[in-house]
């Protein structure tokens, strides 16, 4: 085969159109190696279309797979992270702490006399607090940070790279915008507490004693509501 492979004759010999991407790989070979492959330009363009829908089929599933992935780290009722979110969320900051020497919050907290809301107004207008809270959490956190729900009305907002200070006035104005917006619906209006515990991490920070910390000083704040105190 003594002819030259163009670009052109790839794509009119296609059998359906070819990425450029694919054509201009395959012609970085070398003219003159190209030009030892006993194949027709129909031929070849042939074999670049069936490996251009080759390589979209596996760019789709690995979209897919994303989409699955993110799915199953979503909060369905709220569009938050979920408990897995969040697990992969603090754990991805407690690596980064670990490698980078960087310090972190954790907040914990959940909606006092939620029980009495649901029992009162119904499941409908328990969840669309739920998603009232929600918004509020996304308005307020940055891209970096990860507002989840872990379930029932127990929420967590993972802050990385946050010191002690900056990330205690931040838990502060979340604490003040839930509570200054009560939930308002058809002239219902739900004046809205929550009780919050909130601990500070670093490069030794173990994951489950995070937890365990953040959920006694939450316990703490709901039984004694006091000046707003980091633990770690």
């Amino acid at each position: 085969m003594s002819q030259a492979i163009s670009l052109e004759s790839l794509r009119q010999n296609g059998t359906q159109p070819l990425p450029q991407h694919l054509v201009e790989r395959f012609l970085s070979l070398g003219q003159e190696a190209i030009s030892q492959i006993p194949m027709e330009p129909a031929l070849i363009a042939k074999f670049l279309s069936y490996a251009a829908a080759a390589e979209q089929e596996l760019a789709d599933q690995r979209e897919r797979i994303a989409r699955l992935e993110q799915l199953s780290a979503t909060d369905e009722l709220t569009g938050l992270a979920n408990r897995r979110g969040f697990c992969q969320a603090l754990q991805k900051a407690l690596a980064a702490a670990r490698r980078h020497q960087e310090t972190g919050l954790l907040a914990y907290f959940d909606l006092d006399q939620f029980k009495q809301i649901n029992d009162r107004h119904g499941h409908l207008v328990g969840d669309a607090v739920l998603r009232h809270v929600a918004r509020l959490l996304k308005s307020a956190s940055r891209l970096e940070d990860t507002a989840a729900r872990l379930g029932g009305d127990e929420f967590t907002l993972v802050f990385p790279r946050c010191g002690a200070r900056s990330g205690a006035r931040r838990v502060q104005r979340i604490r003040t915008l839930i509570e200054k917006r009560p939930f308002r619906r058809d002239g219902l209006v739900l004046p809205l507490r929550i009780s919050l515990g909130v601990v500070s991490f670093n490069s030794e920070s173990d994951f489950d004693r995070l937890l365990e910390d953040a959920d006694r000083a939450m316990y703490a704040d709901k039984r004694e509501r006091q000046v707003l105190k980091i633990a770690g």
